[in-house]
């Protein structure tokens, strides 16, 4: 009977520790999601205020564009998954509803898919990049200038590095409609094709505007479009390298705070192929030039989920 009893009492005791532990480990656990929701939330908040966009109550594209630009700084989806939350339980306790929405979770879905090897790929430049970086991150200066001009017209009319590297002042024709610009096989005399490429609503991210600034800053009128800048702000005679288009596409993503591993200078000839998938006002643009083969296509459809159904509705056309 008193082995029975001690027994009892052992169990007892042994409960009570048990729950004491488990009532503590609770409570480290309990403070230490606090710490981190704050500390991610506080993250969401700067990023927000960095991109002028509005953190509470937190909106679809806000939440998917804020996603997407982790995934592309090269966040891992254990830290991505703590800014979720974050998010979720800050909304939820400011009386809001939980933002993450269908939309949201199919964009959290390619991400998974992203980081668990799917693409094995320079991801393109796609829109909602390209807004950020020409809004943040070009400065007004005179290679400012010249490098919006070399990614915008890059962009609109889906130009290689060595087409962008190879363009003559000669070969581009300004109208109240836009650029006729003609592009050149090797040696040729006659172009191989024209690209047409239209005036943007908005200033900052408009091609024709950026190449009209380029080119009245530069004093340029003949030869080599894009040159290299030393220091000085002294404009070379010789044309811009291809491989420098990509180095200065890759300079103003790491300035936003991208990876600029992730890309690479056909990323921003690729870019208005995601884009066209996405949406339709580029599609026709896209017929226009390069148009994709399935193959391409099929490639950079995956990308496509991240931002359709649930991203910006007007690519800035």
């Amino acid at each position: 009977m008193k082995n029975i009893n001690d027994l009892s009492a052992i169990e007892f005791h042994l409960n009570k520790l048990l729950e004491a532990v488990s009532s503590n480990g609770e409570k480290e656990l309990s403070s230490s999601t606090t710490q981190s929701r704050h500390i991610h939330w506080t993250s969401f908040i700067e990023w927000c205020e960095k991109f002028d966009f509005h953190p509470l109550p937190t909106d679809e594209y806000t939440y998917c564009l804020y996603m997407t630009y982790h995934l592309f700084k090269g966040s891992k989806v254990h830290t991505l998954k703590k800014k979720i939350q974050a998010i979720n339980w800050t909304n939820i306790n400011a009386g809001f509803n939980c933002p993450f929405t269908i939309n949201v979770q199919n964009v959290w879905r390619e991400i998974l898919r992203i980081q668990n090897g799917v693409l094995d790929h320079k991801l393109p430049l796609v829109f909602e990049i390209l807004s950020i970086i020409t809004r943040y991150s070009i400065p007004d200066s005179l290679s400012g200038k010249r490098d919006r001009a070399i990614i915008l017209i890059g962009y609109y009319g889906a130009l290689r590095r060595s087409e962008l590297s190879n363009l003559n002042f000669e070969n581009i024709h300004l109208s109240e409609y836009g650029l006729s610009i003609e592009l050149f096989r090797h040696n040729d005399s006659i172009p191989s094709e024209t690209v047409q490429i239209a005036y943007s609503i908005e200033e900052r991210i408009c091609p024709v505007r950026s190449f009209c600034s380029w080119k009245e800053a530069s004093g340029l009128k003949l030869g080599p479009v894009f040159r290299p800048i030393n220091l000085h702000s002294h404009i070379s005679d010789k044309k811009l390298s291809d491989k420098s288009v990509a180095l200065i596409l890759k300079k103003h993503l790491s300035v936003i705070g991208i990876d600029d591993n992730l890309f690479s200078g056909h990323s921003i000839r690729t870019g208005l192929t995601v884009s066209a998938l996405i949406n339709s006002e580029l599609s026709s643009l896209l017929q226009k030039r390069h148009k994709p083969n399935d193959k391409l296509m099929k490639r950079y459809k995956i990308n496509t989920d991240l931002f359709s159904d649930n991203a910006a509705k007007d690519i800035g056309l």
